[in-house]
């Protein structure tokens, strides 16, 4: 008998040693509200409404407008000075942004031809770098600048890896966020096809800089999730009933409440919840919690 009653009291000795063990092992923090945001930088060309202006002959050249200077229908936009004397003029025949970026792939990048272009091939191009610039003689026929419309959309054609993109979220009319110096730019899909293993999607956006309009290829940061709200481990998270929740400290004891969970990125969660706030601690190592437990 007397062995027995040692026993028992060795089992609730080395249980009341345990739970005060598990309890010093449980971590609390509190709740910190921030946002998170995972991005893959992509290159992406640049495909707009842009008019080709063509000397009217040969003769120095002369631009009266600047880079990036916007003009009206009709607005004198260079100068061409004949070897005879004459004096020609070249004029906007639309209103826009001017720009002397003038690359070659304006007749081929083209919004009407971009379902019959095949990305690597377009790589594949050669691009003029020789710019218009004041006082450069030039033959009949060279371009001296263009006319980009910067009330129509700018498509952005990008091609990202097929196996980081489910298929419903490049659908046509979906909704993608990108980044560019800075700039978050709102677009919506209006082409994608899988090739190669890749996605090639084109992203129409209406509301953008002026100056994107004089580049033809840019780096730009695909947003592939922007959630906010009080980060946590997800390791954090305590499933009960079918319900998502975290263990807080209620008056220096465990107690579980549900939550919203926004999402995840990297191993992080944004929640939100009735009670949640910048006073409210939580368990981050949930394992190792019962509701109940007293922290002191």
């Amino acid at each position: 008998m007397l062995v027995v009653f040692a026993l028992l009291v060795l089992c609730l000795a080395g249980y009341f040693l345990w739970q005060a063990c598990r309890v010093r092992l449980i971590r609390v923090e509190f709740l910190v509200p921030g946002s998170m945001r995972e991005t893959a930088a992509v290159s992406a060309w640049l495909v707009k409404k842009e008019t080709l202006l063509s000397a009217p002959a040969g003769g120095r050249l002369t631009l009266p407008v600047t880079d990036g200077e916007r003009v009206r229908a009709g607005d004198t936009v260079a100068v061409i000075e004949t070897p005879g004397g004459a004096r020609m003029e070249v004029r906007a025949p639309v209103a826009g942004i001017f720009s002397t970026g003038v690359d070659g792939l304006e007749n081929t990048l083209k919004p009407e031809m971009l379902n019959a272009l095949e990305m690597n091939k377009l790589e594949k191009l050669e691009q003029n770098r020789d710019r218009p610039v004041n006082g450069m003689t030039v033959e009949k026929g060279r371009p001296v600048g263009k006319v980009v419309d910067n009330l129509s959309p700018v498509l952005f054609w990008l091609q990202t890896p097929e196996k980081d993109y489910r298929t419903a979220d490049m659908a046509r009319g979906k909704s993608l966020s990108l980044l560019w110096q800075g700039n978050r730019l709102s677009g919506r899909i209006v082409e994608s096809r899988q090739s190669g293993g890749c996605w090639q999607t084109v992203v129409s956006v209406t509301d953008y800089p002026d100056q994107l309009v004089h580049f033809r290829q840019v780096t730009v940061d695909l947003i592939k999730g922007d959630l906010s709200g009080f980060l946590v481990p997800a390791g954090a998270l305590v499933v009960r009933g079918g319900r998502t929740g975290l263990f807080v400290l209620s008056r220096q004891t465990v107690r579980w409440t549900p939550v919203d969970v926004r999402g995840s990125l990297s191993g992080r969660a944004a929640v939100t919840g009735a009670g949640l706030n910048n006073a409210t601690q939580i368990v981050v190592n949930p394992r190792w919690a019962r509701e109940g437990d007293r922290i002191e």
